[in-house]
């Protein structure tokens, strides 16, 4: 396998406000901005399914989002990476990590594989 880690964005009501790069505050976890700037990992296993994980780089999160159509197709849920394969990583806004396939990318499919950025940390190996 590979080795390397990152998380999303929303329209959707929050208590955090979305900016545009990611030195700026985002909709996204604290400890999760925390790895991403202190160089954590970005790609690796995880010690369950999905199995791996391939985060996008932090300053491209906007970029991918809006490349992905992620507002379009599951508003709420912001894309931070993905499994290497066919599922986009991403949170909601509460910060739960969810796990959702690419084709069909709807919030119906969503399946969420951690209540927050530390219990998905966890899992990274």
């Amino acid at each position: 396998m590979r080795g390397s880690n990152q998380r999303r964005q929303g329209t959707l009501a929050s208590s955090r406000p979305c900016c545009a790069t990611f030195g700026q505050l985002m909709n996204t976890p604290e400890e999760y901005r925390k790895h991403m700037a202190d160089g954590g990992a970005t790609s690796g296993e995880l010690a369950s399914e999905p199995g791996w994980f391939d985060l996008w780089p932090a300053g491209q999160l906007d970029e991918l989002n809006a490349a992905y159509k992620t507002q379009d197709f599951i508003p709420g849920f912001w894309g931070f990476g993905s499994n290497g394969g066919g599922e986009l990583f991403a949170f909601d806004a509460e910060g739960s990590v969810f796990m959702i396939p690419f084709v069909p990318m709807e919030a119906k499919s969503a399946v969420k594989i951690a209540d927050s950025w530390n219990e998905f940390q966890k899992m990274m190996t």
